[in-house]
């Protein structure tokens, strides 16, 4: 028997429907079941203790072998410049050039002076004969006064006439003084000149080697240290000086005069042998370092300014400290920890206190920690307050 009309419409529901049911049951069927599965895998992470390395902590030496960086300079080293205006008439050194102290380095052609000093001498010369004018004048003076005393006492010369003569005789001994004092005065601008020209001859203030050059012969030089007027740079390096900066946990064990081994690119295997001259003796507070010289004898000039190197020595660690690896500190809110686990491998995190930084390895108060705890190395975001762990084979203490 054939549907009839009206009930076609409601077969063709009905089996939609079957067919929805059936889509939904196949869906939801597999999704229950990843999501049983995925609360089983959570349950088991939850429930699963992290796995962990220990390590124990490391009793300090009393003194750490320190390397740091440097940077190699001229125990002296200076620029010389023009002290006096004229044209470079020679030069007689170039860069590369060992000299003594005192050499000539090159001098200085002073048209300009040479003619002011003409005309101090000039002048020099007629202050003198100013000089013995003026002497004359009161020679004379002093005889006519006493020839006027003899006739005043005698009654022929007025008193008037005798202070007259007085007043002359001290107007001529003025004279005198004031034609000294412009020979003098004289004698100090010729002297003035006669320095200035001596700056003509350039001389190396100390032995070393010239690291510069910086002028042509005929160059026009001025007088002073003005931009383009440096002629020379002359540098002793038969003993070179390096300046490092000491962190402040090794600072307080930095002494003068202890030994030091400077290595530099370029002389692999080797060291140079050098000592601790001086210190600031004092921590700078942007840096937290103190600026320390150390002296290196160079007598074969292998030591050249301006090298990198590395400077090795041997200071005293901070003392109260037990030492554990840099990759077992935990950062929190809390500060700086540590985790530590107990017999019962249960994590407790401890805050400490670092008292000193060693690169791969740093100083804790030996307040905060004994040195026995169990410390987790490298420890990942499993390893919290309260959790309990998995201990793997220990690394090696202070590792």
């Amino acid at each position: 028997m054939k549907p009839t009309g009206a009930r076609k419409p409601m077969l063709l529901l009905l089996g939609l429907a079957s067919v929805l049911a059936m889509a939904i049951v196949l869906g939801l069927v597999p999704r229950l079941g990843r999501r049983a599965e995925l609360r089983a895998e959570a349950s088991r992470l939850a429930n699963e203790r992290p796995t962990v390395v220990l390590t124990t902590a490391k009793v300090p030496s009393s003194t750490l072998s320190t390397s740091l960086p440097c940077t190699v300079q001229a125990l002296e080293e200076t620029t010389i410049f023009a002290r006096t205006n004229g044209y470079v008439k020679r030069w007689l050194r170039d860069i590369g050039d060992t000299v003594k102290p005192g050499e000539l380095l090159a001098e200085i052609d002073t048209p300009e002076l040479d003619q002011e000093l003409g005309q101090a001498l000039a002048t020099l010369n007629q202050a003198r004969a100013g000089v013995a004018q003026a002497k004359a004048n009161a020679g004379l003076a002093q005889t006519v006064a006493k020839r006027y005393e003899q006739l005043a006492a005698a009654g022929v010369a007025t008193q008037q006439d005798l202070e007259e003569k007085r007043a002359a005789l001290a107007v001529a001994t003025a004279n005198v003084q004031a034609a000294e004092a412009s020979v003098q005065n004289g004698l100090s601008n010729e002297g003035r000149l006669q320095q200035t020209k001596g700056f003509a001859r350039l001389l190396a203030p100390f032995g070393g080697i010239v690291t510069a050059r910086m002028t042509e012969t005929g160059a026009l030089v001025m007088a002073g240290n003005g931009q383009g007027q440096a002629l020379f740079r002359v540098a002793n390096v038969d003993t070179v000086r390096v300046f490092l900066h000491a962190p402040q946990a090794i600072a307080p064990g930095v002494r003068e005069g202890q030994a030091a081994q400077l290595t530099v690119t370029g002389y692999p295997g080797r060291s140079f042998e050098g000592k601790v001259t001086r210190t600031s003796r004092a921590i700078d507070e942007a840096s937290r370092t103190m600026l320390t010289e150390v002296q290196v004898q160079n007598q074969d000039h292998s030591l050249l300014p301006g090298m990198y190197g590395q400077v090795t020595f041997a200071a005293s660690r901070v003392e109260s400290t037990v030492l554990f690896p840099a990759s077992a500190l935990v950062f929190s809110a809390q500060g700086t920890q540590l985790a530590v686990v107990d017999n019962d491998n249960r994590v407790h995190l401890i805050k400490i206190h670092v008292e000193a930084d060693y690169g791969t390895e740093i100083g804790v108060s030996a307040h905060d920690l004994s040195g026995n705890e169990r410390v987790v190395v490298n420890p990942s975001e499993k390893v919290v307050d309260g959790a309990y762990v998995t201990v793997a084979a220990a690394a090696p203490t202070g590792s």
